[in-house]
């Protein structure tokens, strides 16, 4: 009902705020279904808002990770799955349970701090860091940006 209600004004984009939250399996595709088909059928952008990753890297183009309110990553969705490069992007993903529980695979873990640690550094002349330098998006490929220290 809330998505019928949303779409009865013909909007260009739909903001899909957590849609499939607390679902059940079977709803929950019922739901991606339906807006894969109003996506298709509508030339609808949908501003998919999910912790579900599953979910995301099955319904979007493109994907952007947010921590603490600054976008850290943004990418083709392929490209977020295959080859994250923020070190919060890499946790959230290592997160997903594995299929197989016997699947041994490495891990990254977070402690408090250690984010801001980690963070990329790019630098445009090789003379070190500065000690205050602000992170910011940079542009590592082609549709491809990670929040990274910059220093020139």
């Amino acid at each position: 009902v809330a998505i019928a209600r949303a779409l009865i004004l013909g909007p260009s984009v739909l903001v899909a705020d957590e849609p499939t939250s607390a679902l059940d399996v079977t709803v929950k595709a019922q739901i991606i279904g339906l807006l894969k088909e109003l996506q298709a059928e509508m030339g609808l952008s949908i501003l998919f808002i999910s912790h579900d990753l599953s979910t995301v890297k099955s319904l979007t183009d493109s994907v952007v990770v947010m921590y603490r309110g600054r976008v850290v990553e943004q990418a083709p969705t392929e490209r977020i799955f295959s080859d994250p490069q923020h070190p919060y992007t890499r946790a959230l993903l290592d997160a997903i349970p594995a299929a197989n529980p016997r699947d041994k695979r490495e891990r990254t873990f977070l402690a408090a701090g250690d984010l801001e640690a980690q963070t990329p550094r790019y630098t445009t002349i090789q003379t070190g860091l500065a000690p205050n330098a602000t992170p910011q998006l940079v542009t590592i490929a082609p549709g491809h940006r990670v929040e990274a220290v910059v220093t020139t």
